[in-house]
């Protein structure tokens, strides 16, 4: 059950314009919009990221604006940590933006507390139209068997390595198709050569994927193969 004064909203998971527009033709039609005047919707939209993003996602923004002139999109958007934890003020006191950006992560927390709008209906009547999404990607909005956000894009994460430091210890350099072991086992071989880094521990010569748990859930053929290397100067 939806708790008073609670509108199920509409959660989009990255950020591209492509499924900005179906995503809030649904919501309008939904009466979940901010207000409504005249036959006129104005919609909220908020998201994380950067300026650049920002320009990005406004100029989609103007597009879909112009292709439906009864509907305005009021947005705003934050750095990551300041995101979060607005959007969980925002729950908390039932007046979350009518749109907003999600980490697949937390769509659980969102939907499992009644505050996402269900996506089947208009999945059904062609109103989101996913044909053309990696499945696997819109499977990440689901929950409890309900698609209730879809994705916008996905981030890619990169592993780089020293070319220089892999010769001189005589490792192959890393291709694709490596599995995790054969990380694993470059990494033991260069620090058998007694290297230290600017902070005084054993070198590697490549960064370390295990503070970034998206690099094994998402990678392909996840969890044996890593991301595809770049080599460091």
């Amino acid at each position: 059950m939806t708790p008073p004064g609670f509108r199920r909203r509409a959660v989009l998971g990255a950020a591209a314009g492509a499924l900005f527009a179906p995503l809030l033709a649904g919501c309008s039609d939904g009466g979940g919009a901010s207000a409504a005047v005249g036959g006129k919707v104005t919609l909220t939209f908020a998201w994380w990221g950067n300026d650049d993003r920002a320009q990005r996602t406004n100029d989609a923004v103007a597009l879909f604006e112009k292709r439906h002139p009864d509907i305005t999109v009021r947005t705003s958007y934050a750095g990551y940590p300041a995101h979060v934890q607005k959007l969980a003020t925002q729950a908390a006191g039932g007046d979350l933006p009518d749109v907003a950006q999600l980490d697949y992560r937390q769509i659980s927390q969102y939907a499992g507390s009644g505050t996402l709008l269900d996506l089947g209906p208009y999945l059904k009547n062609g109103t989101l139209r996913t044909a053309d999404f990696d499945r696997t990607l819109t499977r990440s909005g689901v929950y409890d068997g309900k698609q209730y956000a879809l994705p916008m894009g996905k981030g890619t994460t990169g592993i780089v390595y020293d070319a220089a430091v892999f010769k001189k210890a005589g490792v192959a350099m890393p291709e694709p198709g490596w599995t995790w072991d054969d990380w694993a086992e470059a990494g033991r071989r260069i620090s058998a050569l007694g290297m230290k880094g600017p902070n005084g521990h054993a070198y590697t010569g490549l960064s370390d994927p295990g503070v970034n748990e998206d690099a094994f859930e998402t990678s392909p053929g996840w969890p044996s193969r890593a991301p595809a290397p770049c080599p460091g100067r």
